[in-house]
């Protein structure tokens, strides 16, 4: 996929509550370090809204939930395709007789 994904949390996605007092942050992670994350996150939530807080003009400032982006069966299946593709283009053919 176009995406690479580091051994740190990439925001991928923010949504808004309509009244923008939540906010909903999409996240990934490199396969295993999900956990590591997922604490690193938790820990950094506060310094984070206060980073909002001063870097965006709004009466209230969002609390932040993190979530993380779990894709359907059907996007696995898609990204499982593509790499086969790939796998596929990357072996070299074998010598036709």
């Amino acid at each position: 996929m176009g995406t690479r994904l580091h051994d740190r949390p990439d925001a991928l996605q923010v949504h808004m509550t309509v009244d923008l007092r939540r906010a909903y942050v999409l996240w990934d992670v490199a396969p295993g370090m999900e956990e590591r994350a997922e604490r690193e996150l938790a820990r950094s939530a506060v310094p984070l809204r206060a980073a909002v807080a001063r870097l965006v003009a709004l009466k209230h400032t969002p609390e932040l939930h993190f979530r993380r982006n779990t894709p359907s069966l059907q996007q696995r299946r898609m990204e499982a395709a593509f790499a086969e593709l790939e796998a596929e283009r990357a072996t070299p053919e074998a010598p036709q007789s």
